[in-house]
């Protein structure tokens, strides 16, 4: 299904378009903007997210990085860490995912090592920054485990390809966003479809994801050994 069947088979659903009317191409322009801000919105309350993505990087020694479009690591900018480790060698060390406050107790930022112990995410936008402590050195690799936002449409022919049960969800959440804008009341059956297909999607991801992995590296303020 490409995005403009989805657009059309949404304004049937609030009843805009008969079967067979297509809508002007001002209407499947602003229905695009609507989805993709709606993407946008589930993108932040990590509604829609259906997958741990995998990122590496070859570690030069710096004590940060930035990650995002045009980043150190050019990946979409993650929405959370789930886990991360460095690997030297063949070897892997688990770093701990640690919070603002852990992070600004330690003493010597000037540490380095084959691995780090400490990793710290800031979330900025558009390019968030990773710092590690201690600093590994050139020859280390980073592989960081991260949730990614669902990704919006830039063009009304995009194919739509999403695993079961997001279209629907997003079908009857569209239609509930755009109904307002045709002076349409939503009916309540799909009103009510709306949220428990939202909510069917949350719950999968919540079960399937989980919470942040722990890390089962040391914790402790000593540095590792080079």
């Amino acid at each position: 299904m490409t995005v403009q069947q989805f657009i059309n088979a949404t304004l049937r659903l609030i009843g805009v378009l008969d079967s067979g009317e297509t809508p002007t191409t001002t209407e499947s322009n602003d229905a695009l903007d609507a989805l993709n801000q709606l993407i946008t919105s589930w993108s932040a309350a990590g509604v829609p997210i259906y997958a741990v993505a995998k990122d590496t990087l070859a570690l030069t020694g710096a004590p940060s990085y930035t990650i995002g479009t045009g980043g150190n690591i050019t990946t979409a900018r993650p929405v959370k860490l789930k886990s991360a480790q460095v690997v030297n060698g063949g070897v892997s060390m688990p770093i701990e995912i640690v919070t603002a406050e852990v992070w600004v107790q330690i003493k010597d930022r000037t540490m380095t090592g084959k691995f780090a112990q400490q990793l710290y995410y800031d979330g900025a936008y558009p390019l968030g920054t990773l710092a590690l402590w201690p600093s590994p050195v050139t020859g280390s690799s980073l592989e960081l485990y991260s949730l990614k936002p669902l990704a919006g449409f830039a063009a009304l022919g995009d194919t739509i390809n999403l695993p079961p049960g997001y279209e629907h969800a997003l079908k009857y959440n569209l239609a509930a966003v755009l109904a307002p804008d045709y002076g349409r009341a939503l009916a309540p059956e799909v009103n009510a479809e709306a949220t428990v297909a939202k909510a069917a999607i949350a719950s999968l991801n919540a079960q399937v994801l989980g919470p942040p992995l722990p890390a089962t590296g040391p914790a402790s303020a000593a540095a590792p050994a080079a």
